[in-house]
């Protein structure tokens, strides 16, 4: 069991050891995804109309948020009887 428990931390000590080179290696892809993500946004704002503009800042900023339902729930979480 002793044996076991060596070789599981000698391949954590490894990955543990790996893990910010890893990070460090991807920081680039990562970088470039957020240009893409950003340049996709810009594109999607100059194609859209007035009215989805409109409604992209409703949901961006909403006023006050109203009630989901008039109806009232069954049983005893609904109108008193």
């Amino acid at each position: 069991m002793l044996v076991i428990y060596a070789v599981l931390a000698l391949f954590g000590g490894a990955f543990w050891l790996c893990v910010p080179f890893l990070l460090l290696g991807i920081r680039k892809q990562l970088g470039d995804l957020a240009w893409e993500q950003r340049r996709t946004n810009a594109l999607l704002s100059a194609m859209a109309t007035p009215a989805q503009r409109d409604y992209a800042r409703e949901l961006e900023h909403p006023e006050q948020p109203g009630p989901t339902s008039s109806v009232p729930l069954p049983g005893r979480l609904g109108a008193a009887r």
